[in-house]
């Protein structure tokens, strides 16, 4: 036991301590004796100028044995000032003074303080004057250790950083490194205080920078892990994902990452064989992955132990020193060093020599173990990693791993798994905050289910959206769960679909260099990929207020669309911050200044993605394999109008020599003056081999006019401008490394001036619009717009031409829009093409008021590019039954005024029930014969508001719907049943109780399990309502169900989904003709584990709630 004694120790006891500290374990935990101030009892570390540890000991033991939290407290001694005034002890450095009364006792709000100094802030807040005790009110959060079963946004825990200028980490009860050559957990052995105070006011970074000091720096992934991952709970055979892979290839699809989940290994919920039936020769696939260039991942759940048929029991078991034949299992236990060492060597090291490169360790069985206080989930991270930082096999290859949060200090252990989520727009959104968030915590490289991973089929716009998102994320990795339904090839979706998710790959593997200097930067600076906000603008109010954006390294902000699209325009409406200064829209080259609040109108195709005036994104030309090839082609990707700067990261992307210093920085800087943007570059001062000889670079200036000339190192070059993506672009194949080491290359774009002034307004975005609408829907020629033709495709020799035809495009918009409609055809696209050229969006909201019993509704259209004299209006009708008692409304759009609102609140004079709210909008421009009708209806209560339901019966999971209870035999309403469990059960009525509505839109969710009672598994219940129809006709009823479910109408069954998954509104539609009158629908639900609930509503074909048919509890 390695402790610091409370008294001066001699300078050869010193040594001594810190020798052996040094050969026990890693970490240099011991602190500097400069920087250590002992008083009775109490000792306080200043470990920087802004944290400080403080430690309260009873017995005067104070702890020098590293934690699991903070490793090494030896850092270089910082200045600081020690002095007494009268009994108290006052410690000053630059940013801290505390104040600790001498022989007071334990840490209080009475004997301790510590004020800040010298912090710049506009926030009250800061600076402070904290005391033990104190709320951190303003702690900005961290992360969680899973999101398993999450519906949207969960509660997160407390992070290192706060609005209020100071984070205090409680580590009293960490358990600590032993300090022997196991460094094996050890539990403290009585009560001390252990403090760290982190007092920063708003230098968020310098906190994290902090903590990673004495916690341990972020390590640096292998360069592959950024490349796509394939990931899915299926059982695949070795020749399925062979075959997997080969369509990868055939629809251009990158790939880097194979990941096999649980069905590998023989059956059960831990395996350590590979199972012969799915993957025959092991070693034979592992070798053509490899040589396919993928890397290949196992899932493991080592909660079972080893079980006797496992081909490794017997030796295992020897190990144990346990006759094999005595034995059916040996259970797991990660708190005995020996079991530990055994499950490395016998069981993962011969399958990691087979080529597994690396495991999903999928631990899920609680926080609780042998040793008081072990989180097995953090141990297993920590022993996982280690054992490939140690085992010689590696040959120095970086550990990776694939693990969820085990608490503060995982940041060591990369990279993370955030679990099983549910298929839903919610999901998406609170990914972004939860993504960038983690950062607060140091933890920057979270692997998430794309697509979620409950349960049914994810609607495929959103799963474009989430792949967009995950292209500006640590890791892109779609996954799903054993649903045949949950489809994740993206090839399998339809062509608009499955092409925006591959632009949005490519886009990934394009952005390699800018992706793997951000990673980098996690390392060396402990900044994570995703950053909040407030990292960079502390004192902006706003940079707090929108959490579903955020920036994205050094140069880009990024606010993935987590919303659907307008039925009508086809564009999602989303509100964005732009921070201060100028930003330019990466697809419609808009420039944005800030700060300020916009209106975004998004369509499919293209990502809010922003970089500020003067960003320079490194890129490569796309390859469908990141794999571990050097880089030959580096695109500078430049954004004019200021000044900027970057250092490009590179290393060998598999090695530990990162940290030894084996890396480069290329660096780069632009500068704006006069009409002329100037490009610099320093090539590395020495050859080194992860950049090949004949690497060589070029630079793509965006959002320009043809320049007048271009210079290279001051001699004019020829250079290439691209009307369509309106960048000006040079090669400079003449400066290779090889023979250029240490050279300076200066690219200078004379401009034509009043770049902006044209393009600024976001008109190459338009064009883009253009050219997509042309091709899909109009039979308009060439020549009515070359410049929304991409090169190579029709007329495209315009040198000399662009501005000309910019100019009237822009004085003519509103001409070639009526051009475009009129040589449409359809309907429907006639409308389209209005609505995204003027760029219209629609954004309805409603809410109940349960005090006043009352409905408000507002609705607001607005178009960001109004045609000349474009006039809109709005009328809306409500329900029979409803009255406005208050009314707000601007119901008319004009080209100056291009925003029309209403702003009703509405009761209800009767029963309330489902119906819609419809509204009409009318646009027309000067240019337009005929106007342009939009009708919007807003459903409200929509689905069955009550129901019959009887259960439950006994129904196991493995029979899923095949059992037969009585109400499919015959519906009795008034008959008992002998239910689950023994128990008489009956019908009984549940209603969606109106008295306290909260959402109007809202299903009625029907939850079995506040009927039935909490955890009820394995069973089965049914539900029975009677629709009456005016007519005959075709309906649809849209279903949602947790799990499985059975539909029946007037005795005929129509819909059998036998299926384990978690709720969501309409995810089954199931089609349904129903007879004038009375129409019985019965409904079957099964139960596994989890949640148990449905709901159910009557739509026509196009989803609208059919508001003349009434459903109820009578025949």
């Amino acid at each position: 036991m390695i402790r610091q004694k409370p008294i001066a120790a001699s300078l050869a006891c010193l040594l001594i301590i810190s020798v052996i500290s040094a050969n026990a374990t890693d970490y240099n935990s011991i602190a500097n004796p400069e920087s250590v101030v002992i008083s009775g009892n109490a000792r306080f570390t200043i470990l920087t100028e802004s944290l400080i540890r403080m430690e309260y000991d009873e017995k005067r033991e104070f702890e020098d044995r590293a934690s699991f939290v903070f490793l090494h407290r030896r850092s270089r001694p910082v200045k600081f000032d020690v002095r007494k005034e009268e009994k108290w002890l006052i410690i000053e450095t630059k940013y801290l003074l505390l104040k600790y009364l001498g022989k007071s006792g334990s840490f209080s709000a009475n004997n301790l303080t510590i004020e800040s100094k010298y912090f710049k802030t506009l926030d009250p807040a800061v600076p402070f004057k904290w005391h033990p005790g104190m709320e951190n009110t303003g702690n900005l959060g961290g992360t969680v250790r899973t999101l398993d079963q999450a519906s949207g946004s969960i509660p997160l825990e407390p992070g290192l950083i706060s609005r209020d200028g100071w984070v205090l980490i409680e580590d009293s009860n960490s358990l600590l490194f032993d300090g022997t050559k196991q460094n094996w957990a050890l539990p403290r052995d009585h009560e001390q205080i252990d403090w760290y105070f982190f007092g920063y006011g708003h230098n968020y970074k310098g906190a994290l920078q902090d903590f990673t000091t004495v916690s341990g720096k972020i390590p640096l992934p292998p360069r592959w892990v950024f490349g796509a991952w394939w990931s899915r709970y299926w059982a695949y055979t070795d020749e399925e994902l062979k075959e997997l892979v080969a369509e990868y290839e055939e629809h251009d699809v990158p790939l880097d990452i194979l990941v096999v989940d649980m069905d590998w290994h023989l059956d059960g919920w831990t395996g350590y064989t590979w199972n012969p039936d799915y993957f025959p020769d092991p070693d034979g696939f592992l070798d053509w992955c490899h040589d396919k260039g993928l890397h290949v991942t196992l899932n493991l759940h080592p909660h079972d132990g080893v079980k006797k048929h496992e081909a490794a029991f017997p030796e295992f078991a020897r190990a144990m020193s346990i006759d094999p034949d005595t034995v059916d299992q040996i259970p797991f236990d990660v708190t005995d060093p020996l079991y530990m060492q055994n499950y490395f060597d016998i069981l993962h090291h011969p399958m990691e020599k087979q080529g597994v490169d690396f495991w999903w360790i999928d631990w899920q069985q609680g926080e609780e173990s042998k040793i008081p206080g072990l989180d097995p989930l953090f141990w297993l991270n920590h022993l996982h990693w280690r054992d490939m930082e140690t085992n010689p096999a590696r040959r120095n290859l970086r550990p990776i791993m694939f693990s969820r949060y085990g608490g503060l200090g995982s940041h060591r252990y990369q990279i993370g798994f955030s679990g099983d989520t549910h298929s839903i727009w919610e999901s998406l959104e609170f990914q972004k905050y939860f993504t960038a968030t983690a950062g607060n915590v140091c933890y920057p490289f979270w692997s998430h289910d794309i697509g979620g991973h409950f349960f049914g089929p994810v609607d495929p716009e959103l799963y474009a959206r989430w792949i967009q998102f995950a292209v500006f994320n640590p890791t892109l990795r779609t996954h799903a769960t054993k649903n045949p339904a949950a489809e994740r090839r993206i090839w399998a979706f339809d062509e608009e679909i499955f092409e925006v998710a591959r632009e949005a790959f490519h886009l990934r593997y394009e952005l390699l260099p800018y992706i793997y200097s951000t990673a980098a930067q996690c390392h060396f600076s402990s900044i994570p990929m995703c950053r909040p906000l407030y990292y960079e603008w502390p004192d902006e109010n706003e940079a707090y207020n929108w959490p579903g954006e955020y920036i994205f390294g050094d140069q880009m902000l990024v606010a993935p669309v987590a919303v659907p699209r307008d039925p009508d325009s086809k564009l999602a409406m989303t509100q964005v911050w732009i921070p201060p200064g100028k930003w330019h829209h990466w697809f419609t080259g808009k420039m944005y200044e800030g700060p300020e609040v916009y209106t975004l109108l998004t369509p499919l195709d293209e990502i809010p993605i922003f970089v500020k005036a003067g960003g320079i994104i490194p890129t490569m030309p796309y390859r469908p394999q990141i794999g571990e090839e050097p880089i030959s082609q580096i695109i500078l990707n430049v954004f004019p109008g200021e000044d900027g700067s970057y250092e490009l990261y590179e290393d060998d992307g598999v090695s530990n020599g990162y940290k030894q210093g084996e890396f480069t920085h290329t660096k780069i800087s632009t500068t704006y003056d006069d009409n002329m943007q100037e490009v610099v570059l320093i090539i590395p001062l020495e050859a080194v081999p992860w950049i090949p000889d004949n690497r060589w670079f070029e630079v793509n200036l965006h959002n320009v006019l043809r320049p007048d000339s271009v210079c290279l190192n001051d001699r004019r070059r020829s250079f290439k401008y691209n009307h369509y993506a309106m960048t000006a672009n040079i090669q400079c194949t003449s400066y290779g490394y090889l023979g250029h080491v240490g050279d300076t290359v200066s690219v200078k774009f004379y401009l034509q001036g009043g770049d902006q002034e044209i393009l600024g307004d976001g008109i190459k975005g338009r064009s883009r619009a253009a050219s997509s609408l042309i091709t899909k829907y109009s039979t308009v020629r060439w020549f009515f717009y070359p410049l929304a033709y991409q090169p190579g495709v029709g007329h495209t020799d315009l040198r000399g031409t662009e501005l000309i035809m910019l100019k009237e495009f822009k004085e003519n918009y509103d001409m070639y829009v009526m051009g475009m409609i009129k040589y449409t055809e359809n309907l429907e696209m006639k409308k389209q093409i209005f609505l995204r050229m003027f760029e219209v969006g629609f954004d309805d909201d409603v809410e109940w008021n349960q005090e006043s019993n009352s409905l408000g509704f507002q609705s607001k259209v607005i178009s960001l590019y109004p045609g000349k004299g474009m006039k809109g209006q709005a009328a809306y009708s409500l329900p029979t039954g409803w009255q406005v008692i208050k009314e707000n409304i601007s119901p008319e759009l004009t080209e100056t005024k291009p925003v029309m609102s209403l702003d009703l609140e509405a009761e209800p004079t009767g029963d309330l029930q489902t119906d819609v709210i419809k509204i009409d909008y009318v646009f027309k421009i000067d240019e337009m014969r005929d106007s342009v009708h939009v009708s919007k209806t807003i459903p409200l209560f929509p689905s069955i508001n009550q129901w019959w339901i009887i259960g439950p019966f006994e129904n196991s999971w493995d029979d899923m719907l095949d059992v037969v209870h009585p109400p499919e035999k015959s519906i009795g309403l008034k008959s008992e049943y002998t239910g689950k469990d023994s128990k008489q059960i009956k019908w009984q009525k549940v209603e969606r109780d109106f008295d306290n509505l909260n959402d109007p839109l809202a299903e009625f969710e029907v939850d079995f399990q506040e009927i039935y009672g909490p955890e009820m598994y394995e069973a089965a219940s049914y539900a029975l309502a009677y629709i009456d129809s005016p007519d005959e006709r075709d309906a649809v009823l849209s279903i949602g169900s947790d799990d499985g479910v059975v539909a029946w109408v007037n005795g005929t069954e129509l819909h059998r989904n036998p299926v384990g998954r978690g709720y969501a509104p309409g995810q089954d539609k199931v089609s349904v003709h129903l007879k004038k009158g009375n129409n019985t629908l019965l409904l079957k639900i099964n139960q596994g584990w989890g949640g148990w609930a449905f709901s159910c509503s009557i739509e026509d074909e196009n989803g609208n709630s059919l508001t003349d048919v009434t459903v109820g509890l009578e025949p």
